[in-house]
Formats: structure tokens, sequence, C-alpha cells
């Protein structure tokens, strides 16, 4: 599926520091990303709903649980377009394509778009270094993040490698420093992503089923820098 730009007044009309207590939102997916985005976002005081195409037989029984004893609704079983046009906020998995006619419905009635980490971003108030590139990544993020424990620091080294960011914030976790690897799928639904350090490490071709060219796909990874500016 071909990836198009999402306008950011389309993607989010919600400040960095939203307030998303009584608000209506929709995660779509329920892979990890989409497990800690509702986990996180219930925590502050969000009525929250999961849309996922899986059969309820599909998904496991323990994360089942958790949602719904921490007063998830988890619709299982294809998308439901009305719960798509009643969010006041829609958070979607890295893997959910922009263009699902779905989508652009929400989106062509304003209703914010945003991914998990730049959800996860705006309630985190220490330094981000982000890691991207086509290649790499992972081994960098983790490079840097053992230099800093080494130096002393605590560190949540996650994202793309292994654990969300919004594991981090739904766990009240503590820390100095976060190293997060950044997928370019990640960083198609970032608005006010704003690291304190960005790395870019190598760009070649890669998920040309998703972008429609090359320099599509490079556009997505400069943007780590562009609330930097």
């Amino acid at each position: 599926m071909k990836t198009p730009e999402i306008p950011a007044d389309q993607r989010s009309r919600l400040p960095s520091d939203t307030e998303v207590s009584d608000r209506n939102v929709l995660v779509v997916g329920l892979g990890i990303s989409g497990f800690w985005s509702a986990l996180c976002l219930t925590g502050k005081g969000a009525r929250v709903t999961v849309s996922e195409e899986r059969g309820r037989e599909s998904i496991e029984p323990h994360i089942l649980i958790t949602l719904e004893d921490s007063g998830v609704l988890v619709e299982s079983g294809g998308h439901r377009t009305e719960s798509f046009l009643h969010a006041d906020l829609i958070v979607v998995s890295p893997g959910v394509p922009h263009d699902a006619p779905i989508m652009q419905s929400a989106a062509g009635k304003g209703i914010p778009v945003i991914g998990e980490m730049e959800l996860a971003a705006r309630f985190i108030h220490i330094p981000i270094i982000a890691v991207t590139g086509t290649n790499g990544k992972s081994s960098v993020t983790t490079w840097v993040g053992q230099m800093l424990a080494n130096a002393g620091k605590k560190v949540f080294v996650g994202g793309n490698l292994g654990t969300p960011l919004a594991a981090f914030v739904a766990r009240n976790e503590k820390a100095d420093y976060i190293v997060a690897e950044v997928s370019s799928f990640q960083l198609d639904t970032m608005v006010s992503f704003c690291p304190e350090v960005s790395i870019l490490l190598n760009i070649s071709p890669d998920h040309l089923d998703r972008y429609r060219g090359y320099e599509e796909y490079i556009r997505s990874k400069l943007s780590v820098f562009e609330n930097q500016r």
C-alpha cells in the first residue's frame, strides 16, 4: 500500500502537551505498540477503544484481560467506521496504511491521527536520543544506551527496538535519557516529536511497497530533524 503524506493539520491539531482526559481515543491495531498505547491513554484518563482486524479468538487472552480490566473496549474482527468517525483522537500502529479508506475518512473529517511514539513523547520530559536510518539502527541504539549506562546514567532503550515508549509512560518509569530506535513508519505519524539528539545513519532503498518512490522514503527519514530547527 502506498502512503500519501498526511498534512500536519489533519494528523494532529492537539498541542504537544495534549490533555487526553475524558476524550474518546481510538487505538488502531493491537500489536505491542497498540497495547501499550491503550494502557498509556487509560492512565491519562482517556476513554479508549482498540480496533483490531483479528478475531477475538486470535488475540492472546492475557492481553484482552489486561486491557478490559483497565477499562479499554476492544473491538475485534474488523474495523467499525463509526468508531473512527466518533473519535477525538486516533492513534495508529506503525504498520497501518494511512491510505486505507477508513483512515482517509477520519482524516478528511479533521480527526487528529498520530502514532504511538508521538503520543508517548508528549508525556516525556527527559532527553530523547532518536536513531534512524535504513541499516544499523538497532546496533547503534543499543551501543548509545550502553555508553550512557556506563557513564552512570539511567537509560531506557526502546522504540522500534523492543519496548515502545508508551510502555515507559504507562509504567511511570524513571530515567535520565531515552534512546529510541525510530522507523520511517513511526516518523510518518510524528507531529511535534522533537528529540534532543537525532542520529541518521544511512539511507538506501527500502519499503518501496509502502512509499511512492525513493525520494518519499528519504523525506520520511529526514523528518526526524523537522522539529529541531
